[in-house]
């Protein structure tokens, strides 16, 4: 692994952390069954910590901040958190330069550590899925043999505590290669991967993006780079076509879940223009589609899977099975299948925007305004007004030259008068740890906002 400083860190130096961490939390009384979350935004740090958890046996929660004290999380809990920001309260355990040592003595793994993950919660209440130490390995297997397995060096372009971060972290540590996060800067990520000889790159879209937005600025093009795997959301074949050309590399988009796993990818420069396109879904994971009133249908509606059993986490605190008797998943996810097996995603079911008893999915309203000249990005979201109505909520980054009120007429003209909408402009999309638009802070970020511009 690789400090921000640049100091190489070696398998053997992390599992001594991991072991000396291990030891210390014991003595703070950590043990199996212990409620803990870990608040160590250090990548390397973090992710020894979890480790260490899971090796004596405790519950980890890798939740949003936001959530750990939130409904569906029972307690007593205990929170692992860096000594300069502790606050004295008893349920910390601040994280001391004395934690570093030289392990005193080797604590068996537990085999009872637990890892809890959350759904994006984007859109709503996030859900809670339980992983022990097989499913995670499982896990991990799964997506290597699909995807494919890495070939050296790698960038993680998520979240350390992320579900994906930890995740490829955990395969890198498996498959025996470097690893390095994302630097301050594009720019000195790009440098990084150079410095490194990276092969490889696992990446949010925003990450994605903010990389190939540097190197057409002329950062440095990292030359041992040849493939870029970018999951939790769709990327364009022209934007995969231009990374490609830029990198050298090529860019594959893939999808998965939480419950699931890995289910597709794709390469979306070889794909005609399909908003939502996700590929094929593996051969072994068994799918179909449900309409509105639950019944199984051929073609679309909201996709349900039934993958294998032994990378599936549990429902938790219950501690059941997801899915119902027969082992079917409802993922969330609408879509339909095309004649040729491809997979194509309109949105999640709890993100529709509904106007007035329009349902549409945020991705339509998207892709039908990305191309406006000036327009840097785009998110839609629900936007309350006081009446208790939603108008379709539109964040916009401008770039140099964008013209607010051609683009307010331009947008008028593609939705027409059923369609009222309100413009939110700013200088960033907020993200997700897991790198996916994070469609409820725009909504609580217009709430916030003093003057809104109403079309």
């Amino acid at each position: 692994m690789v400090e921000p400083d640049g100091t190489l860190v070696s398998f053997a130096a992390l599992f001594a952390t991991t072991l000396s961490f291990a030891e210390t939390l014991a003595v703070q009384g950590v043990g199996p069954g212990t409620l803990v979350a870990v608040h160590v935004p250090d990548p390397i740090a973090g992710l020894a910590l979890r480790l260490a958890l899971l090796r004596i046996g405790a519950t980890v929660l890798a939740v949003p901040r936001d959530f750990v004290t939130g409904p569906g999380i029972p307690g007593p809990l205990r929170h692992v958190v860096p000594h300069s920001s502790a606050t004295g309260s008893a349920d910390e355990i601040p994280v001391t330069p004395d934690w570093l040592h030289p392990p005193r003595r080797v604590l068996p793994v537990s085999g009872v550590g637990v890892l809890v993950k959350s759904t994006s919660g984007t859109t709503g209440l996030p859900k809670l899925r339980q992983f022990d130490e097989k499913t995670l390995l499982a896990r991990v297997r799964w997506g290597a043999d699909r995807r494919g397995g890495t070939d050296g060096p790698t960038l993680i372009g998520y979240g350390p505590a992320s579900s994906p971060g930890f995740n490829h972290s955990l395969r890198l540590i498996t498959d025996g290669h470097l690893q390095a996060h994302v630097a301050e800067t594009p720019q000195a990520t790009l440098q990084r991967m150079e410095r490194l000889g990276v092969t490889t790159v696992f990446a949010s879209p925003y990450n994605f993006q903010q990389l190939v937005q540097a190197a057409s600025d002329g950062a440095t093009i990292p030359t041992g780079l040849r493939r870029i795997l970018v999951g939790g959301g769709s990327l364009t074949p022209t934007l995969a076509a231009k990374a490609e050309a830029l990198f050298g590399a090529k860019v594959y988009n893939t999808y998965g879940s939480n419950e699931t796993g890995s289910l597709a990818h794709h390469r979306p420069s070889q794909t005609p223009d399909l908003p939502g396109c996700v590929g094929r879904l593996y051969a072994d994971v068994e799918f179909r589609f449900l309409d509105d009133t639950g019944h199984p249908s051929a073609t679309e509606g909201e996709l349900s899977l039934r993958p294998p059993p032994d990378a599936l986490p549990l429902d938790y605190p219950s501690g059941l099975p997801l899915g119902d008797a027969d082992g079917w998943i409802a993922t969330g996810d609408l879509g339909r299948r095309l004649p040729d097996g491809c997979i194509v995603l309109s949105g999640r079911k709890s993100e529709l925007l509904n106007i007035g008893g329009i349902k549409r999915a945020p991705l339509v309203f998207e892709h039908l305004l990305r191309g406006f000249p000036g327009l840097a990005d785009i998110a839609a979201f629900r936007a309350p007004q006081g009446d208790g109505m939603d108008h379709v909520g539109l964040a916009v980054v401008p770039a140099p030259g964008f013209d607010a009120d051609a683009f307010r007429r331009f947008t008028a003209d593609r939705l027409g008068p059923l369609l009222p909408f309100v413009l939110h402009q700013t200088q960033a999309l907020p993200v997700t740890e897991a790198g996916k638009i994070d469609r409820k802070r725009l909504t609580a970020e217009f709430d916030l906002q003093a003057a809104r511009i109403p079309i």
